[in-house]
C-alpha cells in the first residue's frame, strides 16, 4: 500500500486544532489515509502532539520518504526534523508542521 503526504502542500489554517485520529478521506474517486480532528480534516500535527494521527504520519514518512522514525505516535524532535526534510523536498515551507 502506498501513502502520499499530500496535506503538507496545503496552506496553513489559522488556529487549526490538533489532529487526534487518522482515517480515510475520500475527496473524489480515491482515498487518502490522513489525520482528522473529530470528523474534520482541518487540523494540524506539530511537535509535542501524541496520537494515532501522528502514527499515521510517521508510517507515511517511513514508507514514502525513506525515513526511519519510530511509529510510536509521539511527534518529537526527530519527527519534526523528518517533516522539515520532506517539506523541503517537495518545495513547501519547512516549518515542521503538518497542516491539513
Amino acid at each position: 500500500m502506498r501513502f502520499n503526504l499530500i496535506p503538507i502542500l496545503l496552506p496553513a489554517l489559522a488556529l487549526a486544532a490538533d489532529c487526534n485520529r487518522a482515517d480515510f478521506h475520500k475527496p473524489g474517486s480515491y482515498s487518502l489515509y490522513m489525520p482528522f480532528r473529530g470528523d474534520s480534516i482541518n487540523c494540524q500535527l506539530a511537535e509535542n502532539n501524541n496520537s494515532n494521527a501522528v502514527k499515521a504520519l510517521q508510517q507515511q514518512m517511513n514508507l514514502c520518504h525513506g525515513k526511519s522514525l519510530n511509529v510510536d505516535g509521539n511527534f518529537g524532535p526527530r519527527a519534526r526534523r523528518a517533516m522539515q526534510e520532506v517539506q523541503r523536498s517537495v518545495g513547501a515551507d519547512d516549518d515542521g508542521i503538518l497542516w491539513t
